[in-house]
């Protein structure tokens, strides 16, 4: 009997990884993508020029994950207006609970100085920092 459960388990494993390099990842637009917004700003880390935000967001259910950034500039990008984005399958059955997800904000500066980041969270709401770069 435990032959034959680990037989089904890796059976199972390996299937899908066929299936994967068979027919590929899924198709974008197998997805649902929407701007979420943080509700937090959980951590902050500057390297050099680098600046990497890790934020939390709340997302109506478990299958919700990040997807991408957008930025947009002002005042010869001082300025850094972020949106983020999370994704979720269409097919995807999942509990009706909320959850949260943490996505990595990153985001590269040309010379040192101070930049105020301007996270989304609706069109007349913005979560500010503000990050010095030596």
């Amino acid at each position: 009997m435990r032959y034959f459960i680990l037989c089904s388990f890796l059976f199972v494993l390996t299937g899908c990884d066929i299936l994967w390099n068979i027919f590929g990842p899924p198709k974008d637009d197998q997805f649902i993508v929407k701007r979420v917004y943080p509700h937090a700003i959980e951590n902050t880390a500057v390297q050099g020029l680098n600046i990497a935000f890790q934020v939390v967001c709340v997302v109506g259910d478990p299958c919700w994950f990040p997807s991408h950034n957008e930025f947009a500039t002002k005042n010869n990008g001082q300025d850094i207006y972020v949106s983020v984005y999370a994704k979720r399958d269409k097919k995807a059955v999942c509990p009706q609970v909320i959850s949260i997800i943490k996505p990595i904000v990153k985001y590269s500066v040309k010379t040192v100085g101070e930049y105020r980041f301007h996270f989304w969270k609706s069109d007349t709401t913005t979560m500010d920092t503000t990050i010095v770069v030596r």
